[in-house]
């Protein structure tokens, strides 16, 4: 944990016992402000029942076990902090007045490994045994930014984070920053295409000024500029879109499945084909898909039109998973694009809905440390995941 991250936890205790100064309140309120997810783990935390509830599910009402869960995640930490006695069951009443549970909460909660992973739902609570998610010390990275650009002359050009400097196709120039690439209306019509591999993520801007997120094993093919009335596109796998607004040319995505006619919005399309579906899912404007209409906060799938999470639906784009009221199955796939990994089921897929977040930025082993409880045992194995449903 870092120093920043001790910090904040400690401004977070100050501020429960009332003792955090203006300044230090305004340190806080700045932090919960980078971020929705630190604000909407701030209000978590502030919420005794919940809380008593998530400390009962790790089993850290006993001061023993939270000190050997704080030592053994944050090696570094200063071994003097001294949390007082308290008694191994505690009122759920009281349980913000508690200052050593407060703080190993906020610690472990915002920053421990699967950090922000909750359930909220689950009927029966699983014990946590001895034997952890991971039983292999082998671990896997994160995915990255990274991509191929695929230029008109079929040249492919390897794009990652470090990578920065200009792009020639022809006459055309590319801008490459760290992450992203952006086209300018030059009024050169090229065909380009970007692709993303397992494991990877990446961002451009089109040359109507068009903003585009193309999330793992995805892809998009584009003209340079758009001299035609309409502005069509073509996509494969999850892409987030912020079409930039022009009354006179509709923005057209096509998905091997559908086509999407919008003027001006922001919307996410999900046309993995191991996912049920083509869909579409509106946070701002207006889209047509067929005759239907979309307004914002609805999702287009297999013809029909319904109310939708958006949270849920781009949070890949925010980097986090978001695997609230999710089957389990469906987590395990989202995990395997990112990780460029296999899924193998060795005693069947367990029949468990999830109901939490965590973050992207993860290793493997972290992550599966999140699902601990979750009705499943898991081994890594070069980059096959071994999955096997618990009795």
């Amino acid at each position: 944990m870092t120093p920043r991250s001790e910090h904040i936890a400690r401004l977070f205790d100050k501020y429960l016992k009332g003792e955090i100064s203006p300044a230090e309140l305004e340190e806080l309120e700045s932090w919960r402000q980078v971020s929705p997810r630190h604000d909407a783990a701030f209000e978590e935390l502030l919420d005794g029942q919940y809380l008593s509830d998530w400390l009962h599910r790790k089993q850290l009402l006993n001061k023993e076990r939270a000190l050997a869960i704080l030592q053994q995640q944050f090696p570094e930490m200063k071994p003097a902090i001294d949390l007082p006695q308290v008694s191994k069951v505690v009122r759920r009443v009281s349980i913000l007045r508690t200052a050593w549970l407060r703080y190993a909460a906020a610690i472990i909660l915002l920053f421990g490994a699967g950090t922000y992973f909750y359930f909220r739902q689950l009927k029966q609570d699983t014990q946590i045994t001895g034997t952890g998610p991971s039983t292999n010390k082998k671990d896997i990275l994160p995915g990255t930014n990274r991509a191929v650009l695929t230029l008109s002359g079929g040249q492919q050009v390897v794009l990652d984070s470090s990578a920065a400097g200009t792009i020639r196709d022809g006459a055309l120039s590319i801008e490459n920053s760290q992450g992203s690439i952006s086209y300018s209306n030059t009024g050169i019509v090229l065909i380009n295409t970007i692709t993303t591999p397992k494991g990877g993520q990446f961002q451009l801007t089109l040359a109507d000024g068009t903003k585009v997120w193309l999330n793992a094993a995805s892809s998009i093919t584009y003209p340079t500029a758009f001299t035609d009335k309409k502005r069509e596109v073509n996509i494969t796998g999850e892409v987030f879109f912020e079409v930039a607004p022009n009354a006179s040319k509709s923005f057209v995505v096509r998905t091997p499945e559908e086509e999407i006619v919008v003027l001006g919005t922001a919307f996410n399309v999900n046309a993995y084909p191991d996912e049920n579906g083509v869909k579409t899912s509106l946070l701002n404007g207006r889209v047509k898909i067929g005759e239907k209409i979309l307004v914002p906060g609805q999702a287009f799938l297999n013809g029909h039109i319904a109310a939708t999470d958006i949270d849920q639906d781009l949070a890949w784009k925010n980097g986090v998973f978001n695997f609230r009221n999710i089957p389990f199955d469906k987590a395990m796939r989202q995990l395997a694009r990112w990780y460029d990994m296999e899924i193998v089921y060795d005693a069947g897929v367990p029949k468990k809905m999830l109901d939490g977040e965590m973050d992207r930025d993860l290793s493997l082993k972290d992550a599966l440390d999140g699902l601990d409880g979750m009705g499943a045992s898991f081994r890594i194995e070069g980059r096959i995941l071994h999955v096997r449903a618990l009795q």
